[in-house]
């Protein structure tokens, strides 16, 4: 840190000394301010842990002691949701409905193997006690009781081979085939409202989808996560997702838990566990299920008490002041409101389905006495201190930047504001700063400005030595409408800004609280990043300089041609090295290479990696019957779709011959069986140019940190040789 303040002392004193070489000044200023712009903005990661314990009647909690175990339903395959993976019961609901369990010290016996349409059947006769993520139904209304509070909202989409977009609308359907799963309550919907197209009726999901890839199918519907999840495990490329909008049929749909209907007690005490489900423990189980591949962060309903929604039924609107000359953070221009905080209540405002609205003023301190005469609901932004809270209530930090001092660029770097003895320094009229500063530094004079613009012209009339304010703030003005003023030094305090709310509403604050946990750390930077795009622009007045950057450009646009012909070299002869020339894939010295990699990383992170060994069917006989030539393009051919169709964390080569090895990294032999399945597929289906029918056997071996990479291959290899046992174009797993 004296490093650090003693750089910008010395660029200072090179801004004084240069002060009549205009170029020279302007770009040693430049750094200091763009260095000090380095600082970027950060956003209070700070949790709502409040959490109210789980109180039960004396009626509930006999119930819970004098009952077996809940019976719950598993669905074999609707993943993120609920599904089964090498005999786990796994996915989003039946993780909620542990959470539940572990609420109300409960034991749960996971009921499998049944369709989905057998389950509504048991739990009808009362054989289950609880169905999870249920759409409710007039029909299902007749044998069910819904949990008070869905678990989550199930977006509906369409998916089409690539190349038939156009049936990603239902109204293009008709006539045309669409699998759905039987029993889902798609079927009962698509029956009613769009009889004219033909159900295709599926076991599950992942055979809707088949449906689709082997053509019986148009289109399948299902859930976009499930559709994501599948398309994304089992490297479908010639698939297209679209979420079904502006339907008035399949909207977002709430999934509640359905219950027994003999057990009204049961639904009483689900609807309290799931309304002491906190925001945290949504957000982690969130994360865990809905992270994968081009699967965008997936919406929950937030769970309002009784008392939320009635608050909010009641206001219909909210309303809100600001700090009228702040950008980027707000601003309140032509009555507009403007900057982060608005991008900020967009977000919010869709969450609680309230419009919001601006209530103008002239400046900072007529929003406070506004706020404290009743006359708005809060504050979009604002720092809490001990006066403001006698008023208001404050949410949690969700911003922080940094306090920056600006002044005019002949001065020195501030290092310290206890140097500043004597000095006027504005502040902006009302701000909580100002007490606190003026507490800290009883020597300095400290003078509020009506805003950021007439502090800032008060230093250039020489009114006032500095101004004090946001990074962010004082960087946009300067950019903007004063550039001949510079941030000329830090203070080690910072805005914490929060939400603030009137005292005499207090659940406005939890509202507020509830929707900000619902808007993640990467959106709210985001926001941040498209206001605060700090850009120095200086004008430069030289005569000698354009002639020397000139011939500077040529001789940097030389070296880089140089070096790109260097390096376009070096490509190409170790591409020479490590390729096959014939399959345009790896070649076996490289692949040996990365199996001892891949050895000492799966050793060194106990991490799995599988090997699949994959050799083409009655090869000789195709060099036999059409030749050599013939031969290699079948080769090439299948390199090709081998490479194709497999995803990029795995390695194609060559391993002789007609056998290609696949390394597939962080994969068990299962999940390597499937990739295998899938390109055993690809080439039995393919049409290759000699008309003839080519096939392929594999075989699949897993790294164990107990053998060496010759037992690898070698199990791969006795793999390989159970397929051609088994009559070859098969699969094994050693």
């Amino acid at each position: 840190m004296v490093l650090f303040f003693s750089f910008f002392q010395i660029c200072s004193s090179m801004c004084i000394h240069a002060v009549n070489r205009n170029f020279s000044r302007q770009l040693v200023c430049f750094i200091l301010s763009a260095l000090l712009s380095t600082v970027r903005p950060t956003y209070a990661d700070v949790p709502n842990t409040t959490h109210q314990p789980l109180e039960l009647s004396i009626e509930q909690e006999s119930y819970l002691r004098n009952h077996p175990p809940l019976r719950v339903h598993v669905e074999e395959m609707w993943p993120p949701f609920n599904y089964i993976e090498y005999g786990q019961v796994k996915g989003f609901s039946n993780d909620y409905i542990r959470l539940l369990a572990t609420k109300l010290s409960l034991k749960v016996d996971f009921v499998t193997g049944h369709k989905w349409s057998d389950y509504l059947t048991l739990l009808k006769d009362h054989q289950i006690d609880l169905i999870t993520n249920m759409k409710i139904t007039d029909d299902r209304k007749k044998y069910t009781l819904f949990s008070k509070y869905s678990m989550f909202d199930e977006t509906d989409a369409l998916l089409v081979q690539v190349g038939n977009e156009r049936y990603t609308r239902l109204e293009n359907l008709k006539g045309k085939n669409l699998a759905v799963v039987k029993g889902f309550f798609h079927e009962e919907l698509l029956k009613r409202h769009y009889p004219e197209i033909n159900l295709l009726l599926t076991s599950n999901s992942l055979e809707s989808i088949h449906q689709v890839t082997d053509g019986r199918a148009d289109a399948a519907i299902e859930s976009f996560a499930a559709l994501n999840f599948y398309t994304n495990k089992y490297f479908y490329s010639n698939l297209h997702i679209r979420k079904i909008q502006s339907n008035p049929i399949f909207t977002s749909q709430p999934q509640h838990i359905g219950i027994r209907s003999d057990k009204p007690i049961l639904k009483t005490i689900i609807d309290k566990a799931m309304a002491s489900v906190t925001e945290q423990e949504l957000n982690a189980l969130t994360k865990r299920w809905f992270s994968f591949s081009n699967q965008k962060h997936y919406e929950w309903p937030i769970q309002w008490t009784s008392q939320e929604k009635k608050y909010l039924a009641h206001k219909k609107f909210l309303t809100f002041c600001t700090e009228p000359d702040w950008m980027p953070l707000e601003s309140s221009l032509d009555d507009q409101h403007l900057g982060i905080s608005a991008d900020l209540l967009n977000l919010i405002a869709k969450k609680i389905e309230i419009p919001m609205e601006l209530l103008p003023t002239k400046s900072w301190a007529e929003s406070l006495q506004m706020i404290k005469d009743g006359k708005c609901d809060f504050l979009p932004m604002a720092a809490k201190t001990v006066d403001r809270e006698q008023y208001l209530v404050f949410t949690r930090p969700y911003f922080k930047s940094p306090l920056v001092i600006t002044t005019l660029p002949t001065l020195p770097f501030i290092a310290d504001l206890s140097s500043l003895s004597n000095h006027k320094i504005g502040i902006v009229e009302g701000y909580a700063l100002f007490d606190i500063l003026k507490s800290e530094y009883p020597n300095i004079h400290f003078i509020e400005v009506d805003s950021i613009t007439s502090g800032l012209s008060k230093i250039k009339k020489g009114e006032i030595f500095g101004y004090i304010d946001s990074l962010e703030v004082i960087s946009y003005a300067i950019q903007r409408s004063f550039p001949d003023l510079i941030i000329n030094g830090k203070l080690d305090l910072s805005w914490q800004l929060s939400m603030a709310t009137r005292k005499d509403e207090p659940i406005l604050n939890t509202i507020f609280e509830k929707s900000l946990d619902r808007i993640d750390i990467n959106t709210q930077k985001q926001l941040a990043n498209k206001w605060v795009s700090v850009q120095y622009k200086q004008h430069i007045s030289h005569p000698y300089l354009v002639p020397f950057f000139a011939v500077l450009l040529c001789i940097i646009s030389f070296l880089l041609y140089r070096q790109w012909l260097l390096k376009n070299y070096n490509r190409k002869l170790q591409e020479l090295s490590e390729t096959d020339s014939l399959t345009q894939v790896y070649n076996r010295r490289l692949l040996d290479d990365f199996l001892v990699k891949s050895e000492s990383k799966a050793s060194r992170y106990e991490t799995p990696f599988s090997v699949i060994l994959c050799d083409v069917d009655h090869f000789k006989e195709i060099n036999d019957e059409h030749g050599h030539l013939i031969g290699d393009e079948v080769l090439v051919a299948i390199a090709a779709l081998l490479k194709k169709n497999l995803r990029k964390a795995d390695l194609l080569g060559r391993w002789g011959g007609e056998e290609f090895l696949i390394i597939s990294t962080n994969t068990t032999a299962e999940q390597a069986a499937i990739v295998a399945e899938k390109l055993r597929v690809t080439i039995e289906s393919h049409e290759f140019n000699h008309s003839n029918t080519v096939t392929a056997s594999f075989g699949v071996s897993q790294y164990s940190k107990d053998s060496e990479i010759n037992q690898l291959l070698n199990d791969a290899d006795e793999a390989l040789y159970a397929s051609k046992k088994k009559g070859r174009n098969a699969v094994s797993i050693y």
